[in-house]
């Protein structure tokens, strides 16, 4: 593996940065890493295609009214994707909204919001990625506006918690079974939770509390020295814990970036634009000439006359 990628989908970076002691297993992580807050499209599929495609909303022609839980809605998206942009191994996991699965090198896991009653056999290429999901009882999606109301709060934690466990260990038996250069997966659970919490009375902050949690088994699986960004798309508007808990999402999301060659310091000024461009360059290929963002951390193997190309085209 060259590269990591965790992320979890609604995360507050005030919630973050406010909870040192309760959220012991992210702050370890930011002592070594670049940290802050990030711009971001603030939604969940738009800010996850934007990481797949280097482009915002107002130019990838993404359109929220049509294929809602429908086929093949990432391709509304006229873009090279980070898999066809890369000559590179992945495996990619839960990324919202693919669907279906694409052939790709080495192993895709649809995301969120694919068609329920296809998804128990045709959530992952290859067919032994689609096995290891069926052998562990992978649940690929809870949803907010459905299942929340009909078991009620704990119902609703109890599948979210167990959707986490399950992500993680499909995560750790497709890393090991795939060795892939890139691992990408989303942690969707927490978004899941904030879009109905209120509805039912119950504290926000307890999943906040449960990412920490299942982030400490993650980075087991994560082999030592491997560069590793860590992020959410985009936080729900969470006040502090003795106020009304007001919702609604914001442009702005948290990343993390440990590199065994870079230090830790906070830096507010990133976009969720820059992941793009940044995993194509760390996995050789070539940012496009009209892409968008700017790259966070770049290969030390990499010659002058790359790096200065890299400048003229304002990625660096």
């Amino acid at each position: 593996m060259k590269l990591a990628l965790v992320s979890f989908d609604g995360l507050d970076p005030r919630v973050i940065y406010d909870h040192p002691d309760e959220l012991p297993n992210l702050h370890s992580l930011m002592d070594e890493s670049i940290h802050g807050f990030w711009r971001t499209p603030g939604h969940t599929i738009p800010s996850y295609i934007t990481t797949l495609t280097g482009l915002p909303t107002s130019t990838t022609k993404f359109r929220w009214d049509e294929g809602e839980g429908g086929f093949a809605r990432h391709r509304q998206v006229e873009r090279e994707f980070l898999w066809e942009a890369v000559n590179a191994s992945m495996t990619l996991l839960n990324i919202p909204v693919i669907y279906p699965p694409e052939e790709i090198d080495d192993c895709m896991v649809a995301g969120m919001l694919c068609p329920d009653e296809l998804a128990k056999n045709n959530l992952a290429t290859p067919s032994s990625a689609q096995e290891i999901l069926n052998d562990i009882g992978y649940i690929h999606e809870v949803r907010a506006d459905k299942v929340f109301d009909e078991v009620g709060a704990q119902g609703m934690w109890d599948l979210l918690s167990e959707s986490m466990v399950t992500r993680t260990t499909a995560a750790n038996r497709l890393i090991r079974q795939f060795d892939s250069e890139l691992f990408y997966g989303v942690w969707t659970a927490p978004d899941r939770w904030f879009h109905r919490h209120q509805t039912h009375g119950v504290d926000y902050f307890q999943m906040y509390e449960r990412a920490d949690e299942e982030l400490d088994s993650i980075l087991d699986i994560i082999p030592d020295g491997v560069p590793l960004v860590v992020f959410s798309d985009h936080g729900f508007a969470h006040f502090k814990r003795d106020e009304p808990a007001t919702m609604g999402h914001m442009y702005e999301g948290f990343y993390c970036i440990r590199h065994p060659d870079l230090p830790s310091y906070r830096d507010d000024t990133a976009n969720i634009e820059d992941l793009f461009p940044t995993v194509v360059n760390y996995l050789g290929g070539e940012p496009p000439d009209n892409g968008r963002g700017r790259i966070l951390f770049h290969r030390e193997d990499q010659d002058e006359s790359v790096q200065s190309r890299l400048r003229d085209l304002g990625y660096l």
